[in-house]
């Protein structure tokens, strides 16, 4: 997961995208290309075709942690969807794969995932964060 994640960084493939879907003081999720365009009922569709392959980290869902998404139900994660932690989310433990956390910016994740919801389009910010650009450290 996290081989994958610094890939796709390197790559520069989550630049211009936004994270599309908050859960208020829970978390914010990212990494979906389609949040590039305007049309927000694609917003979190998208991605690469592969998956990654479950793996158990043995991490758990503290406050500030970096997650796969994936589809509900899906066995393998989303090869370019992520969220990260506003608070703990333990319910998600053994289910999602941990494999990075915050190490500034926490303020930052729960301000956003603190967001303004959009009537029309369940868990989807009014005014969404766009990701500029990512490197690797």
């Amino acid at each position: 997961h996290s081989a994958n994640f610094l890939t796709l960084v390197k790559d520069g493939y989550y630049n211009g995208t936004r994270f599309h879907r908050i859960q208020p003081g829970r978390f914010i999720q990212g990494g979906d290309p389609n949040s590039r365009d305007d049309d927000a009922s694609t917003w979190g569709l998208g991605g690469p075709e592969k998956t990654v392959p479950a793996e158990e980290s043995g991490l758990i869902h503290a406050e500030g942690v970096l997650a796969a998404a994936k589809v509900s139900g899906a066995v393998n994660s989303s090869g370019s969807q992520f969220y990260l932690t506003a608070s703990p989310q333990h319910q998600f433990d053994g289910n999602y794969v941990v494999y990075g956390r915050v190490l500034e910016g926490l303020d930052l994740v729960k301000e956003v995932s603190n967001g303004e919801i959009r009537e029309e389009k369940a868990e989807t910010p009014v005014e969404p964060v766009t990701i500029i650009s990512t490197r690797i450290l």
